[in-house]
């Protein structure tokens, strides 16, 4: 039987680019020599997410993200160590060990978190590129340049994205720009980093994208600057461009681990969106 370790090492060992000093890519919580029978695949292990793994009778979780609020979930990080001490212990309680997958998926060529994005929105033209931070610690992060056919507005593009993210919770999407405005050229973002001003210049500035899908972004200074420039913003939530890309990694896994059963949990947008009673607002002009 497969221990936790085992496909941890094997996850690890599929990307050159995953490291083990960057503690990011390992075993979150749990004992490392845990028997697998059961695993769930979710973007984020919330105690939702895994209360839902228990009832499923798992003993194994696979996560994109931390699970204890922290970009690398270190003890020193956890600013809420009593809500932290009832997830570790509802995680004992059931005995699951949770594995995060995160540089190996995120960089994975063809159905890693990137291409899976952007075959979620139907873009099948896309070009790839990279923005690095200049920061040696992080790994510069990857993006697509979708191009869209002649024609094309902000107003369509953010139509066809709405549509193709219903099925994972996506009630909305919010826009920055001039609806009726051309786009031909969108690039398409993943995760928290992925979603920041100096990367929308870089693909305005290099490849002529006129607009970005958002994930993550600071109203005061990303959005700000979307509003001053013209550079047009369709925005989705972080886990929504993220959780598609994990029901391709538990095919991944389930295919070199076959006798164990797998399951996806999707927690891709775990909020509500609430529209006013009476009317609605008139739009602001910029």
């Amino acid at each position: 039987m497969t221990t936790a370790a085992e496909i941890d090492d094997w996850l690890v060992a599929q990307g050159s680019w995953v490291t083990r000093e960057r503690k990011v890519d390992r075993i979150l919580h749990g004992a490392s020599e845990r028997k697998i029978r059961a695993c769930a695949v979710a973007w984020m292990g919330t105690t939702r997410v895994i209360r839902r793994a228990i009832e499923a009778g798992c003993d194994g979780l696979i996560v994109h993200e931390p699970i204890f609020w922290s970009g690398r979930d270190d003890p020193e990080s956890i600013f809420d160590p009593v809500e932290a001490d009832r997830k570790k212990s509802l995680l004992d309680q059931h005995g699951i060990t949770v594995i995060r997958c995160h540089d190996l998926w995120d960089r994975y060529p063809r159905i890693g978190v990137v291409d899976s994005w952007a075959a979620c929105l139907g873009f099948d033209r896309i070009t790839h590129h990279e923005f690095s931070y200049g920061e040696p610690e992080k790994l510069p992060m990857l993006y697509a340049i979708a191009h869209l056919p002649p024609g094309a507005t902000l107003r369509d593009a953010a139509t066809q994205i709405a549509n193709r993210t219903r099925h994972l919770g996506q009630q909305h999407v919010a826009t920055i720009g001039d609806l009726s405005m051309p786009m031909e050229r969108l690039m398409i973002n993943i995760g928290a980093w992925g979603s920041h001003a100096m990367q929308w210049m870089a693909a305005r500035d290099e490849y002529g994208a006129q607009g970005a899908v958002s994930t993550e972004f600071v109203w005061w200074r990303d959005a700000s600057w979307s509003l001053d420039t013209g550079f047009a913003l369709i925005h989705a939530n972080h886990g929504v461009s993220e959780c598609y890309s994990m029901q391709v990694l538990r095919d991944f896994v389930k295919d070199r681990y076959p006798d164990i059963t797998w399951q996806f949990i999707n927690e891709a947008a775990p909020y509500t969106m609430v529209a006013p009673t009476e009317g609605r607002p008139e739009p602001l002009v910029v």
